[in-house]
């Protein structure tokens, strides 16, 4: 670890696990997590005229999404 995330870690007292460089399989499932959100969230891209009502828009379907089964 750095110097600067050490301390960061000894502030906010938590303990750091890292995942397996060489293991694929550990970081894979949050990539693909996070290009099914961008993939059904935000394409085509989103015209956001008023970013609170967005972000509450976002929320919902996030809410909604969550509710759906996971194959």
């Amino acid at each position: 670890m750095t110097d600067t995330f050490t301390r960061f870690v000894l502030h906010h007292k938590f303990n750091a696990i890292f995942c397996n460089p060489n293991k694929g399989q550990e970081k894979g499932s949050v990539e693909n997590k996070v290009g099914y959100q961008r993939r059904n969230f935000f394409v085509p891209v989103p015209t956001v005229t008023d970013l609170i009502q967005f972000n509450k828009d976002i929320l919902t379907r996030c809410d909604e999404d969550m509710n759906r089964e996971h194959l």
